[in-house]
């Protein structure tokens, strides 16, 4: 299960980032995860509250966007998302899209405690 990998890299990043800013206690984390990246939300929240217990991230709330893949079309100009597994291939024209979303792993935002 690569969520707990993924829950502990985004554990320590927010650690870091109130640490530095003196924050004591973080409410909320919003994270950007492309499709892609084959993520289930429910279980990096899930990895993310094991991690997170007895640290000053405990009880904070773990939202995750899925972000669709997305191409964009450099011979017709067509933007599209896929379903899916769907290859990367422009509906109009059939030529070969660029992938310009969905291989995304963003931190979003912190909420904390004032």
């Amino acid at each position: 299960m690569h969520e707990m990998a993924i829950a502990e890299s985004i554990a320590e990043q927010v650690e870091a980032a109130i640490a530095a800013a003196g924050h004591p206690r973080v409410l909320e984390i919003r994270v950007r995860a492309g499709a892609l990246r084959a993520i289930v939300p429910e279980a990096l929240t899930f990895c993310f509250a094991a991690v997170a217990q007895g640290s000053p991230l405990e009880g904070a709330s773990l939202q995750v966007a899925v972000v669709p893949v997305t191409i964009l079309c450099p011979a017709c100009g067509v933007r599209a998302e896929l379903e899916d597994g769907a290859p990367l291939i422009c509906g109009r024209c059939g030529g070969p899209g660029d992938l310009i979303a969905g291989r995304e792993l963003l931190l979003e935002s912190i909420e904390v405690e004032e």
